[in-house]
């Protein structure tokens, strides 16, 4: 639900490449232009320091660490998937 999520909210963003996983642990690929997947770490690093903002911390991973690294707890339930996706949604209108 969480990876379906994302890649709805994210499906015409320029921005982002790929949105990747197994079970919790998910990536974000945040690049400057998706032809050319040239990395957008700033991009990244807004989008991350947005959501600690709204108390959701997800990291940076990657070579360039321009790909968002979501790991959230192992007690994570719908609930928790749907405040997660609201967030990042209100985010990425005004980022991604």
């Amino acid at each position: 639900a969480l990876r379906a999520g994302l890649r709805e909210i994210t499906k015409d963003s320029p921005y982002v490449a790929e949105v990747r996983g197994a079970g919790l642990y998910v990536g974000v690929e945040i690049v400057i232009d998706r032809d050319t997947l040239e990395p957008h770490r700033a991009l990244a690093e807004d989008v991350i320091n947005d959501m600690r903002d709204r108390r959701i911390l997800i990291n940076g991973t990657g070579r360039s660490a321009n790909i968002l690294k979501i790991r959230p707890p192992l007690a994570f339930d719908s609930a928790d998937v749907t405040r997660f996706l609201e967030t990042f949604a209100e985010v990425a209108k005004n980022r991604l």
